[in-house]
């Protein structure tokens, strides 16, 4: 232990607490603004091993609020970059997709959408165009977030060289003259000139949540696997009234619901749908004729406001903690927007 304690005794520039799609990216542009940073990145498991695991790596280009638009468009057009300028993003890249959002707000729609939506027909679909349904077109991507993740952990390792260390919770952080002290399970302190937490539905169980004036929920998810093969055409289908959406990742296709449950646990968090959760999925389908029958589901959860806009929140001196909550099943999406946030004051 003592030679633990000696490895990490300097005073970081930068402590990221939580490495996964978010704080792995949070310190990627940390460097990418000042290379000569000293990081310290931690996580309470195994880096990805939260939320990210379980993230489609759906990009859908809209924003219910005035925030999530902001964010959105920022995080849009830097994986937009980065897919242009850099080898970064292609190896993870499973496939391209045309969008196709139904909903009954011609208004609502295109209020939150964050790019140019086309007006379009559906033909020849195993969806049917309902009356009162306005439909429209766009592409998004579906990418391997968990890989990306660990590519991207792997690329901020082999280039600038920060410390990492994994398996221990931090139990404490206390505010110091110049920083933060963050004091683990395992016995050891560190001493950082700004904190990133980026702990995901983990955050509600942490020492950081005293931070919060507004705590978020933790809210359970259901992905439905459904029957039936796809092809390289298969759409992305947005259901914009229910906040829903079937999309095809790894030759499966999935139906992901907004679930009712706000009060889930990630120490106890049931590993079976409801009846209830069972019968709303189904529902889906056959407002929307859907041709496809259940075949399982898979279940988790994330940190959610009730307006499912994400939160950076500043504390200390020159604002040099930023946690952030309430990614709201958006993290991979957003992760760009709000890392950059996270760090405004770096």
């Amino acid at each position: 232990m003592k030679q633990l304690k000696n490895m990490y005794t300097q005073h970081y520039d930068l402590i990221v607490v939580g490495l996964g799609i978010m704080g792995i990216m949070a310190a990627l542009q940390a460097y990418q603004r000042k290379e000569e940073l000293a990081v310290l990145l931690l996580d309470r498991s195994t880096p990805m091993d939260g939320a990210t695991r379980y993230c489609l790596g759906l990009d859908l280009p809209f924003g219910r609020t005035l925030e999530k638009k902001t964010q959105t468009r920022a995080s849009y057009a830097r994986w937009k970059f980065l897919r242009a300028t850099s080898s970064i993003l292609s190896p993870f890249l499973i496939s391209d997709h045309p969008l196709i959002t139904l909903g009954s707000d011609t208004n609502a729609i295109e209020a939150a959408a964050t790019i140019e939506l086309e007006r379009i027909k559906l033909i020849a679909t195993d969806i049917q165009q309902l009356k009162g349904q306005v439909v429209y077109g766009c592409n998004t991507s579906v990418y391997d977030v968990p890989r990306l993740t660990d590519h991207l952990l792997t690329h901020v390792q082999k280039y600038f060289f920060p410390d990492i260390l994994f398996g221990n919770t931090i139990e404490r952080i206390t505010p110091i003259q110049d920083g933060w002290q963050l004091d683990s399970s395992w016995g050891l302190s560190f001493r950082g000139k700004y904190v990133v937490a980026a702990l995901g539905p983990w955050l509600n169980s942490s020492c950081f949540i005293h931070y919060l004036e507004q705590k978020p929920l933790v809210k359970k998810i259901v992905c439905f696997e459904l029957h039936g093969g796809i092809s390289e055409n298969t759409p992305v289908y947005y259901f914009f009234d229910e906040d829903a959406f079937i999309a095809p990742v790894h030759n499966k296709l999935f139906l992901s619901i907004t679930s009712n449950d706000w009060k889930a646990s990630v120490e106890k968090l049931p590993l079976n749908a409801t009846r209830q959760e069972y019968q709303d999925g189904l529902k889906i389908l056959k407002r929307y004729a859907v041709a496809k029958k259940i075949a399982g589901a898979h279940v988790f959860c994330d940190s959610y406001y009730p307006d499912f806009t994400p939160r950076v929140t500043y504390h200390g001196a020159q604002n040099s903690l930023a946690i952030i909550s309430g990614a709201s099943g958006s993290g991979f999406r957003l992760a760009p927007a709000l890392a950059d946030a996270a760090l405004r004051f770096i």
